[in-house]
């Protein structure tokens, strides 16, 4: 018995070959779309120019760039192209958004990677693309810069390891004190008056605090928390007097450019935390600048900002 094919059986016998046509349309395509964005690095290859492994914008670094900076600075050339292309775009981002790099931070970080301040611009370009990553970074979550002042009369509380020397007896103790918690108070109400009558800005008012001899930094309360800058890092990381839950929360309270009124803050006097509590310092705060965090990973934030500032690595 025959078979008969249906009609139009021999349009159906073709259909494979239209789908073969198609991918192989689509692969070509994907092909030269490959070959156009990487034109740069491929160009090279073929001896046209010198090798691109990467792009910033109208600026390029080359595949040579990328061998010497990771043979000098024991990087990977996955790493080295990152570093070089991080810091051509970070370097536009810090100026555009007005963040700077401090001569003391760049220098501390250069000692943390060599242990020794930079010699070459291997250890200076790491230190400085590292420092902005960090800033960058901070973007990614909420946090909070500004100052503190710091009046501290913490120097004769109840101390489970060793009593100071100078007070023999608990009645001394008692009496050295309430002398210094006096005189913190009466120092503390002075700058506070001065600083809402405009007598003194806060900068000038932590610099007097520093020079006090009974309470600054060269007093018997040198070792003391002092007054001082924190930073972002300070603020996400709990530096300091940030560790202090009653104090990081009168920083959250306040609004950008506001400082608060004077307030104790108390410390444990056992070794290991638990209390009890006692008063050990006043404290008044101003708060300079509030992050309110982009979200998302330090990661996709990089990523972010190379795209915006037209970085492109071909490096495979």
């Amino acid at each position: 018995m025959a078979f008969i094919l249906p009609e139009g059986g021999p349009r159906f016998k073709k259909l494979p070959v239209y789908f073969g046509l198609v991918t192989l349309v689509i692969a070509l395509i994907a092909a030269a779309y490959s070959l156009w964005t990487n034109k740069d690095y491929i160009k090279g290859k073929i001896g046209q120019g010198p090798l691109v492994a990467a792009q910033v914008g109208s600026k390029t670094i080359t595949q040579d760039e990328v061998n010497n900076f990771a043979e000098r600075c024991f990087l990977s050339p996955k790493e080295a192209v990152e570093y070089l292309v991080d810091e051509k775009v970070l370097t536009s981002w810090a100026e555009n958004e007005q963040i700077t790099i401090s001569k003391e931070m760049q220098e501390a970080e250069e000692i943390r990677i060599s242990g020794i301040p930079a010699v070459d611009k291997c250890t200076a370009t790491r230190a400085r693309v590292n420092l902005l990553r960090e800033k960058l970074s901070q973007k990614a979550v909420k946090f909070r810069e500004g100052k503190f002042i710091v009046v501290n009369f913490d120097h004769y509380l109840p101390n489970p390891l060793l009593s100071p020397p100078d007070a023999k007896t608990e009645a001394e103790r008692e009496k050295k004190l309430s002398e210094d918690r006096s005189y913190a108070e009466k120092l503390i109400n002075s700058i506070s008056a001065d600083l809402k009558a405009g007598k003194l800005n806060f900068e000038q008012a932590m610099e007097k605090v520093q020079k006090d001899p009974k309470v600054g930094l060269k007093s018997t309360y040198a070792t003391s928390l002092q007054s001082g800058s924190f930073a972002a890092e300070d603020y996400i990381k709990r530096n300091g007097l940030l560790d202090f839950d009653s104090v990081r929360e009168k920083v959250d309270s306040l609004a950008e450019g506001a400082f608060s009124e004077p307030f104790i803050q108390k410390v444990s006097t056992k070794a290991d935390g638990s209390g009890p509590f006692e008063d050990a310092r006043w404290v008044i705060i101003k708060v300079n600048k509030i992050g309110v965090g982009v979200g998302g990973t330090a990661e996709e934030l990089l990523n972010q900002i190379r795209n915006k500032y037209g970085a492109r690595i071909f490096l495979k």
